[in-house]
């Protein structure tokens, strides 16, 4: 059996890594994992994750040493809470300031990454894994990047073909948040950096063009994130009773388009044409006051709730028994590749996905006119007519139907995830004669 070494934070690599490390033996590889050490944060967000990996699969914790812990000397901070929020409420910094302040400290103190003192112990555990065993292929997977910094030096001194996997991009972000200055600093580190790999894969085709752009001599492959093809195994849950509208995990203001959702939703319901008393919108994660103050707005506070954030098993049951499910895409017309996480997670549960907050042509609205599995809105008119459409299913027949394809779904599962990063590893990542692996 050929063997992988994955460097990664499994913190913030789930479920693409978790997910790719389970079906791996069935395709005649095995993996080894270095992560920092999961125990010290988020425990129980990530203990369901690991869950994915199959006993057996090694997986090594390191030492991650605290962030900030010089900064946080200088500037009387205790720690142990959001570094940014004792900043703000120690020195009473107005949000805009402390946004500033905070995007000015991190440019030079976070570089090359936030997450760089990990480096260390991560090079230290890959030394004694490559002692003791073959290893055919490292696979680094960002953010974080300093895993690809790792993976460099691991190429450098052992010359094993390495394979860099870039969840999010790294100079060509659609999230980044440094200035100009910075982000010019970065694009130098990742030519650099990446400069060593065999192969580079991404998570969308739009990304991969980027990823071509920047680095032309490389074998750039687009392969998408996935779900568990075990969790089509799970009994369906009988569906609410209401109109319900179930979106889970975090929203980015300014990043992602709620207000027209709210606006198309008021519209419908101040004319008389839903009744408020039949329509629920839910929504689990973090809870946002620039997201209360849109549910205010609008009149919506009878309709739509944040219930903060829930437990691992309590989302998958709230996404099971929702009769639509709400994914809110990424603004700019430039934004074509993003997929959010939950894409392929809504995929699995098997319900309507209403999507909203895009401008069209993207890799949302493609897939779901492939799969079938649900509606794309472009505009608060679309969001008012499809709304109304299924409404109006779910008055006839208490329900609305779930029409997605089953074979085109199952496209997107871990299995053939895994199938194509094999083909990239069993060739070394960079013997491949063409320029890009698709669904």
């Amino acid at each position: 059996m050929k063997r992988v070494l994955i460097i990664t934070d499994l913190l913030q690599s789930s479920p693409r890594i978790p997910g790719l490390a389970k079906y791996l033996p069935e395709l005649g590889w095995e993996s080894i994992i270095i992560t920092p050490s999961t125990e010290k944060n988020f425990r129980g967000k990530f203990s369901s994750a690991l869950g994915f990996i199959k006993k057996g699969i090694k997986v090594v914790e390191t030492d991650s040493p605290e962030r900030f812990v010089f900064l946080k000397k200088i500037l009387g901070l205790k720690g142990g809470r959001n570094f940014r929020q004792e900043i703000s409420q120690k020195y009473g910094m107005a949000s805009k300031l402390s946004e500033y302040f905070f995007n000015l400290i991190g440019a030079i103190v976070n570089y090359p990454d936030a997450d760089k003192t990990w480096k260390p112990a991560a090079l230290e555990a890959a030394k004694d894994i490559i002692k003791k065993h073959r290893i055919d292929v490292v696979l680094s997977s960002s953010s974080p990047v300093i895993s690809h910094l790792v993976a460099h030096e691991i190429k450098q001194k052992y010359h094993i073909p390495w394979v860099a996997d870039l969840r999010d991009l790294w100079s060509q972000n659609h999230n980044y948040y440094y200035g100009p200055v910075r982000c010019f600093i970065d694009r130098c580190l990742e030519r650099r950096t990446l400069g060593l790999a065999d192969a580079l894969i991404t998570v969308s085709e739009p990304w991969a063009a980027k990823l071509n752009e920047l680095h032309r001599v490389k074998r750039v492959y687009s392969i998408t994130n996935g779900f568990d093809p075990d969790r089509l195994k799970r009994k369906m849950s009988p569906l609410t009773k209401a109109f319900t509208i179930t979106y889970t995990g975090n929203l980015y203001k300014g990043k992602q388009d709620l207000e027209q959702f709210f606006i198309g939703l008021s519209h419908l319901i101040n004319n008389g044409k839903m009744d408020k008393e039949k329509v629920r919108v839910r929504v689990y994660g973090p809870v946002e006051i620039w997201i209360e103050e849109l549910i205010m707005r609008y009149r919506l506070n009878d309709v739509v709730k944040q219930y903060g954030i829930i437990s691992r098993e309590d989302v998958l049951l709230r996404q099971n028994e929702s009769q639509l499910l709400l994914l809110v895409c990424w603004k700019g017309r430039k934004e074509k590749g993003c997929y959010p996480l939950k894409t392929f997670e809504y995929l699995s549960v098997r319900r309507p996905i209403f999507a909203v907050g895009g401008e069209g042509g993207d890799v949302i609205e493609k897939l779901l006119d492939k799969t079938k599995s649900g509606f794309y809105c472009r505009d608060v008119e679309e969001i008012k007519i499809r709304l109304m459409e299924l409404y109006h299913q779910y008055l006839q027949h208490g329900k609305v139907r779930y029409q997605g394809k089953t074979d085109q779904i199952n496209a997107y599962n871990y299995c053939e995830m895994t199938r194509q990063f094999v083909i990239v590893f069993d060739q070394g990542g960079y013997t491949h004669n063409g320029n890009d692996t698709k669904h």
